[in-house]
């Protein structure tokens, strides 16, 4: 940052400010500057707004999500009711060509005062498809007013392959904002799931504050995990490509021709035993 600064002043004394400004180096900068006074809480709220605004514009091949969605009011609660209905077109998360699917739900920004006590809430895992189907209700209720809270405020839904012996495989989310949910009346959504984007500028301010807060402390590190440490956007590319389908196909083939393979020799072996009990002992 030291060094963007610096070479800002430069430019100013060579009269050169306007080729600094179009430097995007700079206009990073500026933004951490920008935003460093604001409360947390506020920064939360504009992650989610951008990233919201910024996943509805990618065009991945990571399945669609079904739910219904509505609010009503109890008092001085706000109930949200939600069923995730479904998932489809997923992708193939393990060599045998198919998704053991679990659906993670809950209301972001999960770490500001207006959410810090919901908990996420899971669907039960669906094994073995590509489509799979849940219908499972959850209600979250909290004690704001949607209209007075800011943009960005959004259900979460994150959508996992679940494994037996080793962490769930993350599979893509989806964003819902609250302003978009009616009240008293279920409407149906379906939307695509995308990537988490780790590289916008308001994370990078958020990252910034980690080392004296802890609130941003927890909030990267539940960002951070859905992202490995390999680079998940290049996992999900080739899990998403044609090749390798193509070799889960491949890998199923290979498995139907050993189960074939392997009943006509259990057949044979039968009528090999067969033939030795029946055999009279003189042809023996």
């Amino acid at each position: 940052s030291f060094k963007e600064v610096s070479d800002f002043f430069m430019a100013e004394m060579t009269q050169d400010s306007h080729k600094i400004t179009q430097d995007t180096r700079y206009n990073k900068l500026i933004y951490i500057l920008q935003n460093l006074t604001i409360s947390l809480d506020d920064l939360l709220f504009r992650y989610f707004m951008e990233e919201s605004i910024q996943q509805s514009k990618q065009h991945s091949e990571l399945g669609f999500l079904t739910f219904t969605a509505f609010l009503t009011k109890q008092k001085d609660k706000t109930i949200l009711k939600v069923t995730v209905v479904r998932c489809s077109a997923l992708p193939i998360m393990d060599t045998m060509g198919k998704c053991d699917t679990v659906v993670k739900v809950t209301v972001q920004p999960r770490q500001t005062s207006h959410f810090s006590h919901l908990k996420i809430r899971s669907t039960e895992p669906v094994f073995n498809d590509l489509d799979p189907v849940f219908n499972q209700e959850f209600e979250f209720s909290f004690f704001t007013d949607v209209h007075d809270l800011e943009d960005g405020a959004c259900l979460q839904f994150t959508v996992w392959d679940k494994d037996r012996l080793s962490a769930d495989d993350f599979i893509g989310e989806t964003l819902c904002d609250l302003n978009s949910i009616p009240f008293d009346a279920p409407k149906e959504f379906k939307e695509h799931l995308a990537l988490p984007n780790l590289k916008s500028l308001s994370y990078d301010v958020i990252e910034h504050r980690c080392p004296y807060e802890k609130t941003a402390q927890k909030f990267i590190k539940e960002r951070s995990k859905l992202i490995n440490e390999t680079g998940e956007e290049f996992v999900h590319q080739r899990r998403s490509s044609s090749a390798f389908n193509l070799i889960a196909i491949n890998f199923q083939d290979i498995k139907e021709r050993m189960k074939q393979w392997y009943q006509r020799r259990v057949r044979a072996l039968i009528t090999d035993i067969c033939c030795i009990k029946f055999t009279p002992c003189f042809l023996i």
